[in-house]
């Protein structure tokens, strides 16, 4: 996860230090850049102030967060995330655009007998955007670093941003 992280901002620094003409009605590169940056950086704050976790080794682990999309709505939101889950690999095993649940799944490396993960996403309408949820669980004896889901959980959050 975290090299998914570092391949998209080396992108992001690279497109924005990327001198390349345009014509004058197409924004920029380095406007587009600067503008997605700016949609994910409104969205990782409170995703990563709302992130939690619980439990312990032995127990299990939750991990959870949940992030605001003011201008987003929720079939918006709903889709994004589904685009996201889909292209960086998670199995989705059941999704309701109604009711704005995603439950994907994510296969545990070195296990035997195929054991996987759950993580699921709710979308709710709020105000005049979203908000989306995040909740992922481990078993006992399994470890995931919290920066690594924290920082997955903003990712997706990031690309589900608020309209600017």
């Amino acid at each position: 996860m975290k090299s998914i992280l570092l391949a998209a901002v080396s992108a992001l620094v690279l497109s924005a230090c990327s001198s390349t003409a345009t014509s004058p009605a197409s924004p920029a590169p380095e406007a587009k850049a600067q503008a997605t940056a700016a949609k994910t950086a409104a969205n990782i704050a409170p995703c990563a102030a709302n992130f939690a976790s619980s439990g312990s080794f032995i127990s299990g682990k939750k991990f959870s967060t949940q992030v605001p999309l003011p201008g987003v709505s929720k079939d918006t939101a709903f889709t994004k995330a589904y685009g996201s889950l889909a292209k960086t690999g998670y199995q989705i095993v059941q999704s309701d655009k109604g009711a704005g649940v995603i439950s994907a799944a994510q296969g545990v490396s070195f296990s035997k007998g195929g054991k996987s993960v759950p993580l699921n996403v709710v979308v709710q309408s709020e105000g005049k955007g979203s908000s989306v949820a995040f909740s992922f669980s481990i078993t006992g004896g399994l470890s995931a670093s919290e920066d690594a889901v924290r920082d997955e959980f903003c990712r997706i959050a990031g690309e589900m941003g608020a309209k600017s």
